[in-house]
């Protein structure tokens, strides 16, 4: 049954009476479906369609009205306790920072330095809070293939580094090691791009995880390998589930989880051996104490040594390590803040750094769980899988139950790259909560969509 002008005009004066611009389409969708099912219940009780239609309009009431009432409801909602939660755990790290650096006056340098990671990161996060989630949506396709392209000219770069005129040297594993915490969300912008693309969607899929997996392993970093494996192979499972590819989701879930078992199952085959070293390391570290087990045996003394809360003490070996390396503890505290956090702070202190981030990622999840754009979903699942496969990681490095370095705690470690990308995807995920309620998947491809102009020439002979 067409649908009458007069609706159609009901529907865009009641929307334009909101000030959000973003919740226009969506109540006015939902006002014309208002309108339509109760004349068709009209229509069905016997009456005339040109009444029915009429009635419906008078019993609706005035669009007026109705558009400043929905004004008051939908607004842009800002999450403000996830807010405060990511405010106080950066604020933690810089004073953390500041507390260690400052012991020592030629490493004073390195406070600054967070501060001004902390400055560009919340410019970042802001940036990515008001520009919109959906810019991710509209250009996903260009965005993830520029990206993994980029990714593969990376993994070209000379091993160690390369002279750049010839007086700077450039490392290629300090200029790629803040990446990884970026792959999630962007194998999340891919998956959205291969909607409906069947099974070429799957193979595009598991072929930029591959081109993900080997960018890693130019680091090389096993951490980043195994949590990135993790996070995007989670996120491939969640489409494949969804029927995202248009084949049916047992057939998807069935492509998408042969081969992820198949790598898996290798991995462990092939590597059986070195696992197995390196759990010798965690469960014995003094028998290694000549090789890779001497960190671990010293992160493991100031654990034991230390306070509930206040400062702890040391055993035999953290002591002659502390007394060596006291001129450079900046490097301790790039790579296990935690410890020394432990160390320095006592064990409450890392207790409620722990809570603090817990709560920002089981708050979120509950929020986004609810999220209808599939979008919405994916960038925040993303986020999520990226936040809590780094603070697994970091808490499993830091508590000597994996015998090699994690990269980040998000938004407490040092570091500028990776606290920038940090909130960067912190951003993009508060987005989602913001305006998540209004957005749908069809306005996100829609808006894809230009008229295309056109120069007409009119040409006879007769003018000739």
């Amino acid at each position: 049954m067409a649908l009458p002008e007069t609706f159609t005009q009901f529907a865009r004066t009641a929307a334009e009476q909101l000030r959000w611009k973003k919740a226009r389409p969506l109540v006015e969708d939902e006002l014309l479906t208002h309108l339509c099912d109760q004349r068709d219940a009209l229509m069905a009780g016997g009456m005339d369609e040109t009444v029915a239609t009429a009635e419906s309009l008078r019993l609706t009431g005035d669009p007026y009205e109705i558009g400043t009432e929905l004004d008051r409801v939908h607004r842009p909602k800002t999450p403000k306790l996830l807010f405060a939660l990511a405010a106080l755990i950066a604020l933690a790290g810089l004073a953390f920072t500041a507390l260690v650096s400052f012991r020592d006056y030629e490493l004073s340098y390195f406070a600054v330095h967070q501060s001004v990671a902390l400055l560009l990161g919340t410019a970042a996060l802001l940036a990515a809070y008001f520009l919109d989630f959906t810019l991710l949506g509209r250009f996903a396709l260009p965005l993830a293939l520029v990206f993994h392209a980029a990714l593969v000219l990376l993994s070209l770069l000379p091993l160690g580094g390369f002279w750049l005129f010839r007086h700077t040297y450039v490392s290629t594993h300090i200029l790629l090691r803040g990446l990884p915490p970026l792959l999630p969300l962007m194998f999340a912008v891919l998956l959205y791009a291969l909607r409906g693309r069947r099974g070429w969607g799957i193979f595009s899929a598991l072929t930029a995880l591959a081109i993900q997996l080997l960018f890693c392993s130019r680091i090389p970093s096993l951490t980043d390998l195994s949590f990135l494996f993790l996070c995007n192979g989670a996120l491939l499972l969640f489409c494949a589930h969804s029927g995202w590819f248009g084949l049916g989701a047992k057939w998807e879930t069935l492509l998408a989880a042969l081969p992820l078992a198949a790598c898996t199952a290798s991995v462990l085959v092939l590597g059986a051996s070195w696992f197995a070293r390196q759990l010798a390391i965690v469960l014995d570290p003094h028998s290694y104490i000549d090789g890779h087990g001497y960190q671990t045996v010293v992160l493991r003394e100031l654990l034991q040594n230390a306070e509930f809360i206040g400062q702890g003490g040391m055993g035999p070996y953290s002591a002659q390590h502390l007394a060596r390396w006291e001129g450079f503890g900046m490097v301790d505290l790039q790579a296990h803040a935690l410890t020394l956090l432990v160390h320095r702070c006592g064990w409450l202190a890392l207790i409620a750094l722990v809570t603090l981030l817990t709560a920002l990622l089981v708050l979120a999840f509950r929020r986004c769980r609810r999220q209808e754009s599939m979008l919405a979903r994916l960038v925040s699942y993303a986020v999520l899988l990226s936040f809590s496969a780094q603070t697994l990681a970091y808490l499993l490095s830091d508590l000597t139950l994996l015998p090699f370095s994690a990269a980040a705690f998000p938004l407490f470690t040092f570091g500028i790259k990776t606290i920038l990308l940090n909130m960067l995807q912190l951003g993009f995920l508060l987005s989602t909560l913001r305006v998540g309620s209004v957005v749908r998947d069809k306005d996100v491809v829609a808006g894809l969509v230009r008229p295309r102009r056109r120069l007409r020439v009119s040409f006879t002979w007769e003018k000739a």
